[in-house]
């Protein structure tokens, strides 16, 4: 996501230096280490689960970074660091499962291709935005989050546990 681009710019502003960064990726790392073992528990985890709890804690996140400001910037930008792991985790797994298998190939090349796509014009919104107001990009995030809260809370295809091969409506 783009909005790590700003990471350096907003530590800058608080004269924090690089170890609050590189320690929020080494917690990052071991989060994702954990995560990928409740990605295929059905009981714990789940891919949409997993997916709605991520984009639940990026829309608390990024709404309290933009109303908070400095006050909730580590525990801000930490929580979206893992939620964004939680989210980029699943969402490959979910889209390739969405797909019936004649389809699955293409499918997912579609949608990885639609996601760089959207990365590409990302910068060119947040950092005019980053000028006005440093915490600016974090509402639209905020609001981006919501979004992805509604779609997965309507999005029922979880196959958690599920042979692809075997399913009858493929």
């Amino acid at each position: 996501m783009s909005i790590y681009l700003l990471m350096p710019f907003l530590f800058a502003e608080n004269n924090s230096g690089f170890a609050p960064m590189l320690n929020m990726f080494i917690i990052e790392f071991f989060f994702a280490l954990i995560l990928y073992n409740f990605i295929d528990n059905p009981r714990y985890g789940g891919r949409v689960r997993i997916m709605a709890f991520s984009a639940a804690a990026l829309t608390i996140a990024n709404g309290s970074l933009y109303i908070f400001k400095n006050n909730f910037l580590y525990v801000g930008l930490f929580i979206i660091k893992i939620s964004t792991r939680g989210l980029f985790s699943t969402i490959g797994l979910l889209c390739c499962e969405t797909y019936p298998l004649y389809l699955r190939s293409q499918g997912s090349g579609l949608v990885q291709a639609i996601g760089k796509i959207g990365a590409i014009p990302s910068p060119y919104f947040l950092f005019p935005l980053f000028f006005i107001d440093p915490y600016l990009p974090f509402g639209l995030m905020c609001i981006l989050s919501t979004v992805i809260l509604t779609v997965t809370c309507f999005f029922n295809q979880d196959k958690t546990q599920k042979h692809l091969e075997m399913l009858k409506e493929e």
